[in-house]
């Protein structure tokens, strides 16, 4: 089964009728998020006004260049009445008509809810084969329960499944949910799952109980001869921020974000102190911190060194390779990881390869993630599901080769497809047969090899027990001297973003703010009930 056509309603707040606008900031998001992987975005507010984009609205000399100034002009020239490319406006109308536009055409309706079946991960393709969904969710609210009953009995009446799922139990961004599917999407790791739970008598739901979320360090390597404040101004990277620290009660503590030049500048970041989801924000956020840059120099093993602690793993974000999926839920806290971005301009998997084993990791792998515009999102998701980690759980134990004898093929990822046999005392339990997600350095192999596989039979609660079998050795923390300073930020009376594009699929609606977290006057939201 390929890829899913795929379609996107999002229920948002504000009023188009009374000029009243919210939260452009995270209906830009969401509009990109689907645009950007080739779905159409509607997007109906509570006052039934519904707009539509399709993919073609966004891109170089199209109606929308990415922008969120531009976007929120061209919202209110759509909603008077001006003609837009690629854009359409419907004017208000009672909720389950637009339901039944919205649902004819597609095979499947999918409600994206924190208590619906789980959609990450291998599955095996079942009899049900939908090609087209309607995926339903909400912006910066939850849907209403009025309209849930609604959306309920049009499927009833139409004859269309609605089916639950969901991402993980951490609230996060409806941007970061859509862009974790579109990057499932990409190949049949979604379209298997979809499958799967509509055959199966009973979809297993998710199970309620969230892990703890380990320590996450994303490190994005710069084009060659791009300076830090050049990438900061260039679009998309003020997403990043907002990607990598933003869920929708707050913000992860425990997440850094870096940026490494060629010539060696870095600025890791450790928590936005202020606001960040405009994205003018976002970016005078990142300008500001440009007088804690390190001095030139800096390595991208330096950079490993200072988040490796209690057996830190390492994934390579190489798009050549095929998409990372989720192996088992982890059930209790998990190892620290860390996801390297490599340049599309002149990034180097076998520098990043060497760094990992410079840097004493004992665990890393290489793997597609969408690249850094949508990987930090889908890595994110996969983090606070509690799957992250896992993906590199199943390589088989080893201590990274010595730097001063390390030899090429020593230096290659623990989870890449090999034809080698393994000794016996290393090879899967239960399995005799040949090990192809075996250690590069436990074959012997010089050549690189030409894709990922990851294990499908293997167990991995067996390969997790293997793993810390070997023990990590853990190494210093960042210091505070001013040659080796890692950006701290102070958690105390740090002002905290306002609630941003919550996902219904992954858990509370956006309004349930911790208690630290509140809402600006202006920004509270509405709960009426539907007019329809």
């Amino acid at each position: 089964m390929s890829f899913m056509d795929l379609q996107w309603l999002v229920f948002f707040p504000g009023r188009p009728s009374r000029d009243d606008w919210r939260r452009v900031d995270a209906s830009a998001r969401i509009a990109r998020a689907a645009l950007q992987r080739g779905s159409i975005c509607h997007i109906i507010f509570e006052d039934r006004i519904s707009i539509s984009l399709s993919p073609a609205f966004l891109g170089e000399g199209r109606a929308w260049d990415g922008h969120e100034a531009s976007y929120q002009r061209l919202l209110k020239d759509i909603a008077n009445g001006e003609r837009v490319p690629d854009a359409s406006f419907k004017p208000k109308s009672h909720l389950a008509e637009f339901l039944r536009e919205m649902l004819r055409p597609v095979d499947v309706a999918l409600d994206f809810r924190e208590n619906g079946a789980l959609v990450m991960g291998l599955y095996q393709e079942g009899s049900i084969r939908p090609r087209s969904a309607l995926c339903v969710i909400g912006g910066v609210k939850d849907l209403h329960e009025e309209e849930t009953k609604v959306l309920t009995q049009v499927c009833k009446d139409l004859k269309k499944t609605r089916l639950c799922v969901s991402l993980g139990s951490q609230a996060e961004l409806t941007s970061k949910c859509m862009k974790a599917v579109g990057e499932l999407n990409r190949h049949t790791a979604f379209s298997n799952a979809v499958s799967h739970c509509l055959s199966s008598q009973l979809p297993a739901q998710l199970n309620q109980n969230r892990v703890d979320r380990p320590r996450l360090h994303l490190i994005v390597m710069l084009p060659p001869a791009t300076a830090l404040l050049q990438f900061f101004e260039q679009r998309g990277t003020a997403t990043m921020v907002v990607d990598a620290f933003v869920n929708s009660h707050g913000v992860f503590r425990n997440t850094w974000l870096s940026f490494l030049t060629d010539r060696g500048d870095a600025l890791t970041i450790q928590g936005p102190g202020g606001k960040c989801l405009a994205e003018a924000d976002a970016t005078t956020f990142l300008k500001e911190k440009l007088r804690h840059t390190q001095a030139s120099g800096r390595s991208l093993t330096a950079l490993l060194k200072e988040s490796q602690s209690r057996g830190q793993r390492v994934l390579v974000a190489d798009e050549s390779r095929p998409l990372l999926q989720k192996m088992d839920r982890a059930d209790k806290a998990e190892d620290p990881v860390a996801v390297v971005f490599l340049s599309r301009e002149g990034g180097d998997v076998n520098t990043a390869i060497e760094a990992c084993a410079n840097a004493g990791v004992y665990y890393y792998g290489c793997a597609s993630v969408g690249g850094v515009e949508a990987g930090i999102a889908y890595v994110n998701v996969l983090h606070s599901a509690g799957m992250l980690g896992r993906c590199l759980a199943n390589a088989v134990p080893r201590r990274a080769p010595n730097r001063a004898t390390a030899k090429p093929a020593q230096a290659l990822c623990p989870s890449v497809s090999l034809t080698s046999r393994l000794p016996p005392n290393q090879r899967p339990k239960g399995s005799g047969r040949m090990a192809p997600w075996a250690a590069a350095a436990c074959g012997g192999r010089s050549e690189w090899p030409a894709a990922l596989a990851w294990p499908e039979e293997a167990s991995s609660s067996s390969a997790q027990s293997e793993a810390r079998s070997q023990g990590c050795d853990a190494l210093p923390t960042p210091t505070t001297d001013p040659g080796n300073t890692v950006l701290s930020m102070d958690t105390n009376g740090a002002e905290h973003p306002e609630p941003s594009d919550a996902a219904p699929s992954s858990a509370e609606p956006e309004e349930k703010l911790e208690p630290e977290e509140k809402l600006e006057p202006e920004e509270k939201l509405e709960s009426p009930q539907p007019s329809d």
